[in-house]
């Protein structure tokens, strides 16, 4: 996928009138975080499958 030139996404069916709970609106929160996130490690060339940032990892050690 990493090769795949990502140029926008759309989201569709989202009707925040019949989303009492908000579950739809907490889902479609996540899905764009994780695209633009993607993108983000696109663009940055972190390709790595289960990549996980050094500042996350690091405890000082």
């Amino acid at each position: 996928m990493r090769q795949t030139n990502v140029v926008g996404f759309e989201l569709v069916e989202l009707n925040p009138l019949e989303d009492h709970a908000h579950i739809s609106a907490m889902i479609v929160n996540r899905i764009v975080g994780e695209c633009f996130t993607g993108m983000a490690m696109r663009k940055m060339s972190l390709s790595e499958p289960h990549y996980l940032d050094p500042l996350a990892t690091d405890h000082g050690n």
